[in-house]
């Protein structure tokens, strides 16, 4: 079980790696090809899907991979119930796009609304696959399979682009993606869904998912707020700037910790009766989430601006301070979903909803108080709140992970404030070097030699851990 755990998270950090480094690089040809309105326009039909893509979802992914043995009539009535809210949700979709259109003050709106909602169907067909392939920790071929479909999705896209097809490249690379992942899911996964649809099986899938599906309704409408009010009262331009800036920022926050999480639920499931190995599981998992996401946070701001303006050039230069600010409240889903995530997999579903909810209350005081001091504003309350978010986390968490709230600050605190030295530091460093591209070299050299070093200093949990297991290559829980 260890094995088959350390070889999942190490195939899912792999593909999750390969599959956003090939998108990082289309998506920055494609930003040099379009500029912020065009991607403004995208991110703003891509919120109202994203909202109903997880009512598609309906809460039933999490609880078939919670489920030790799910049920052919559980399984096939999960299927149609996906499928129904996929093509009821596509019309919706495709009803209001005037509405939508009206209301932003954005005809382009229109047409490429109704068009990406038919994402939404391909996404229903897939999802009860998807899960019993992420349940039997199938993460090699998921891999492959976000690698092929973004590479191919992204060749069009590009293609689309340099033909002139404006906004339309990405509605179709979008559309691409999915129909791709989709065939290969189809064409791999053993399970076929058979004609059967009972309510009671349904019940009881629903009687696990239902407070995460509240908790995650929350989170989603929330998520997908600020981008609403920025494209309402400021413009698409500056929507496309600060989506930009948020997609650089999650590329390497959300994906420094996303493999382990995504291993974390399916795992501890497997272990919820080992109370001693769940435990130590989660203590690790904190530490190392901690230290990832931390030192990604630094170095982020520290090559922001270079970063920035090579990659995207001078047209995008409005989006340095935004992306600086979002590297600092960037600690938050990391550290917030990988204590989620342990709750969720001992069966305390109503926790997660509690907590979510607190969440999103705070959040949403601070969106409130923030928006009148404009968009930059907002970015500051982003870090207020996300601290409160992470106290409410560890605050319910206390008694289920076997640690204090104090214990578990201490634990997050040392990476935080081993990546403001290191930030501190190189910023002393720095030298006036000419040049994008060596400033990035530099600065990223720098930062990592200065950050290791004071983790090894200060023999933090993960640096030791490591240490330990690179020496004697036994990679899990003794």
């Amino acid at each position: 079980m260890k094995g088959l755990i350390v070889k999942s998270f190490l195939w899912d950090l792999a593909g999750k790696l390969a599959k956003q480094i090939v998108g990082f690089i289309i998506g920055i040809i494609l930003a040099r090809l379009l500029t912020p309105a065009e991607f403004g326009t995208i991110s703003m039909a891509m919120v109202l899907i994203a909202i109903c893509e997880f009512f598609v979802n309906a809460g039933l992914t999490s609880a078939i991979i919670h489920r030790s043995l799910p049920t052919e009539e559980q399984l096939s009535s999960a299927f149609f119930t996906n499928l129904f809210m996929a093509v009821l949700l596509a019309f919706v979709v495709f009803v209001s796009a005037p509405f939508l259109s009206n209301y932003l003050k954005s005809p382009e709106i229109l047409l490429v609304s109704k068009v990406i909602s038919l994402r939404l169907i391909i996404l229903g067909l897939t999802i009860v696959h998807r899960s019993l392939l992420t349940k039997e920790l199938e993460f090699k071929f998921l891999a492959k399979v976000s690698l092929i479909s973004v590479v191919s999705s992204g060749i069009l896209g590009v293609w689309l682009a340099v033909c002139g097809f404006g906004v339309w490249s990405l509605v179709y690379q979008l559309l691409v993606q999915s129909l791709v992942e989709s065939i290969l899911i189809w064409n791999y996964s053993r399970w076929r869904p058979k004609l059967i649809f009972r309510i009671r099986a349904l019940r009881e899938l629903l009687s696990y998912g239902v407070n995460l599906f509240f908790a995650g309704l929350s989170n989603v409408l929330f998520q997908q707020l600020d981008s609403i009010i920025i494209a309402r009262y400021f413009s698409i331009f500056d929507l496309g700037l600060f989506n930009r800036a948020k997609g650089l920022n999650n590329f390497a926050i959300k994906y420094s910790s996303e493999s382990l999480n995504s291993i974390m639920f399916p795992s501890l499931v497997k272990l919820r009766d080992k109370k001693e190995d769940l435990h130590k599981l989660c203590a690790l998992a904190e530490n190392l989430v901690s230290f990832l996401t931390f030192g990604m946070l630094g170095w982020l701001y520290v090559t922001s601006e270079p970063l920035i303006l090579l990659l995207l050039g001078q047209k995008w230069v409005g989006s340095i301070e935004i992306y600086k600010l979002l590297c600092l409240s960037g600690f938050v889903y990391p550290l917030c979903i990988t204590t989620i995530n342990i709750i969720k997999a001992i069966g305390n579903s109503k926790t997660v909803l509690i907590i979510d909810l607190s969440r999103n209350i705070i959040g949403l005081v601070g969106l409130y108080v923030g928006f009148k001091y404009g968009l930059f504003g907002y970015l500051i309350s982003l870090v207020v709140s996300g601290i409160g978010s992470v106290l409410i986390t560890f605050f319910y968490a206390r008694e289920i992970v076997k640690a204090s709230m104090f214990e578990q600050i201490k634990n997050v605190a040392i990476y935080m404030l081993t990546a403001l030295l290191t930030v501190l530091l190189v910023n002393l460093l720095m030298l006036d070097i000419t040049g994008y591209f060596m400033q990035i070299v530099f600065q990223t050299l720098s930062y990592v030699l200065v950050y290791l070093t004071l983790n090894y200093i200060l023999k933090t949990k993960s640096i030791v851990f490591l240490t330990h297991k690179f020496k004697h290559r036994n990679y899990f829980l003794n």
